[in-house]
């Protein structure tokens, strides 16, 4: 997992790049062929549950502390995810049954963004690893229902992944994972990437056993990623940070 996006806090930062897999005038930035998608508005309830599952319970927990009186926190995540199917920054895989699996992510800059008083103490260590991963495409969520994983999803994901990064001009992909998620680190390992730097977790009241997090990161080739080739099995995953 990696827990740094503006998906389910309520950090908003400004960057150079854009998260959305749409350029101006609605032309997507790259071909998405069956069972690719972009998100919905009506797959809100999965990217809620499949965001809460790359955090590890961490968006439910920022969620909780946004809700108000008898309000449900899932409710927040799900207009979140919403929000953000509509600008277009979230693709899905599809089988015709829902969505299973999903992908979020955004180019970094080039300039660090400030790790200032005003940024919860929660986010400090995952926003400095960002600021160690400029000029990257950062996978902010990867993650897939159980039910549906071991079926090469993990890698097919990945593979589009580096598609998009190769269509920004962008030379690497980057991650955050915890340093207990063995499913998602095995994943990345096996798709090359390599530890660059990790920071102490800060829990600040978040109930977890994550002590680290981990920043990955993949340098890549100009050939374009083919989304098709990918093997017949993959390991379980859920991955990218997600604020």
């Amino acid at each position: 997992m990696a827990f740094a996006s503006t998906t389910t806090t309520c950090v908003s930062r400004c960057r150079n790049g854009s998260g959305r897999f749409r350029k101006q005038g609605d032309d997507p930035m790259v071909t998405l062929k069956r069972p690719f998608r972009l998100a919905t508005d009506e797959d809100a309830p999965q990217l809620a549950e499949l965001v809460n599952f790359a955090g590890e319970g961490l968006p439910l927990h920022v969620w909780a502390g946004l809700s108000g009186q008898g309000e449900d926190p899932w409710e927040i995540g799900r207009a979140r995810q919403a929000r953000k199917a509509r600008d277009g920054d979230i693709i899905v895989v599809d089988h015709g049954t829902g969505a299973v699996a999903g992908l979020t992510g955004y180019s970094i800059g080039t300039e660090p963004q400030p790790v200032g008083m005003d940024l919860p103490v929660l986010f400090r260590p995952l926003q400095e690893l960002e600021n160690s991963a400029l000029e990257s495409w950062y996978i902010n969520v990867l993650a897939c229902y159980p039910a549906a994983r071991g079926k090469g999803i993990g890698s097919r994901l990945l593979r589009l992944a580096e598609e998009i990064a190769v269509s920004e001009g962008l030379s690497r992909l980057s991650v955050i994972v915890a340093s207990d998620n063995a499913g998602a680190c095995r994943l990345y390992e096996r798709h090359e990437f390599k530890e660059v730097e990790r920071k102490a977790c800060v829990k600040d009241g978040w109930d977890t056993e994550t002590d680290q997090w981990l920043l990955l990161m993949k340098p890549l080739s100009s050939a374009k990623a083919k989304t098709g080739d990918v093997p017949a099995q993959d390991l379980a995953f859920g991955g990218g940070a997600s604020r």
